[in-house]
């Protein structure tokens, strides 16, 4: 059978209330896309990074929400749901999709391209992903990443940064606090550190590194759902009590300090939760982001007892001199457990292209960590992940 002259694509956010389509040559395929690490992209998003790839145009009678990232380029947005759908430059009249809202599809898609990666003074997740196409694209591997501007800033080594970061990964940095801050500044607080150090070790949460017992762990998620609110194909997250969580408003309210508190402060726009908008994903799941700029900030779900002073925080939206993946206050556990290596959900990409993305990024991770020397406390996994199991608390 003769392959199809031309391929259909949708781009749709979660809610479905906005669905639109375009038509390219089959053989122009797979897309090529261009990862964005830069600081504007994470705090406009809640990610480490956004990606996007040209699209052709957007009919005159939209009803998206628009956002002024910058004074040359808009991003437009679903209201209700808050995916991010496209970026519009007005001078030129390019439009780019995020590729969060693209289907699934084999060989729709390859990353072609990492952009200001010097931003993230850590190398955010870009050292993740330096092979995502290990199989369908290997002749254009390792991705080429870029301290700005493709082309027109420094390519950096494979190995940058070299020699920096963490020691060792329960290392604390920084002070006990961190700003919590969307692009817009609409949503501006501060996320203070657990500090679990006088309880016994049976006591200390899945969530909490067990070793320095003064970290959040921090995860990725494949899932269908977050990939379409928070508007990227990885999304980075990190498991954290609302009691840690505080407002920096003159004169407000303290930050609610449980899910039921917390939707209700949105509702009434108490000036604790900023400009906080909620979006109910799922019955009990309510996810958080700021109705100026789009930036996703919590997901919070009712429906567990034992998740009901506890929240997932977007990581990007944090502030750290560390650098984008914040290691002084995460602790991101690349260990084996039952989520596959902390990329929870990786049923919901297994049959189609961005599996080959997130079966490379597991492994480049593992790789990482050996590079840093950064070993693994078996008995440590084995209880968080005995634990995680019995609570079902790593489900997003």
């Amino acid at each position: 059978m003769a392959l199809a002259i031309t391929t259909k694509i949708e781009a749709t956010c979660h809610c479905k209330s906005h669905s639109f389509t375009s038509i390219v040559p089959t053989s122009s395929l797979p897309l090529q896309a261009s990862l964005c690490h830069c600081t504007s992209c994470r705090r406009c998003t809640g990610n480490l990074h956004t990606t996007g790839t040209p699209w052709p145009s957007l009919p005159e009678d939209h009803s998206l929400e628009r956002y002024e990232f910058s004074p040359n380029v808009f991003i437009f947005f679903c209201g209700k749901c808050s995916q991010k759908m496209f970026w519009y430059v007005p001078k030129t009249g390019a439009y780019e999709v995020f590729t969060a809202c693209l289907p699934h599809d084999k060989g729709l898609l390859q990353y072609n391209n990492h952009i200001f990666v010097g931003d993230t003074i850590d190398g955010g997740n870009s050292a993740w992903l330096l092979n995502p196409h290990p199989e369908t694209g290997a002749h254009n591997m390792p991705v080429p990443r870029w301290a700005g501007f493709s082309d027109k800033s420094d390519k950096l080594d494979a190995d940058w940064p070299a020699n920096v970061g963490l020691k060792d990964e329960h290392e604390l940095t920084h002070g006990d606090e961190l700003p919590i801050r969307c692009h817009c500044g609409g949503v501006n607080l501060r996320l203070a550190r657990p500090d679990y150090r006088n309880v016994d070790k049976d006591k200390v949460p899945w969530f909490v590194d067990p070793i320095s017992r003064r970290k959040w762990l921090a995860i990725n998620c494949l899932c269908n759902s977050c990939r379409t609110t928070f508007s990227v194909d990885i999304v980075p997250l990190s498991f954290v009590e609302m009691k840690s969580i505080h407002s920096t408003s003159p004169g407000s309210s303290n930050f609610p300090n449980n899910v039921n508190d917390l939707s209700e402060a949105v509702a009434k726009g108490d000036s604790a939760v900023g400009t906080l908008t909620r979006y109910q994903s799922s019955a009990g799941v309510i996810r958080y982001h700021c109705k100026r700029c789009s930036a996703s900030v919590f997901y919070t779900n009712t429906n567990n007892s034992s998740r009901q002073e506890m929240l997932d925080l977007a990581v990007g939206l944090v502030d750290s001199p560390d650098g984008a993946r914040a290691e002084g206050m995460f602790w991101w556990q690349f260990t084996n457990n039952a989520n596959g290596d902390n990329c929870s959900l990786f049923e919901d990409v297994k049959d189609g292209w961005r599996a080959e993305v997130a079966k490379s990024f597991r492994s480049e991770r593992k790789r990482w960590r050996e590079r840093k020397g950064w070993s693994v406390d078996e008995q440590t996994v084995e209880e968080s992940q005995r634990e995680s199991e019995e609570n079902g608390d790593m489900l997003i």
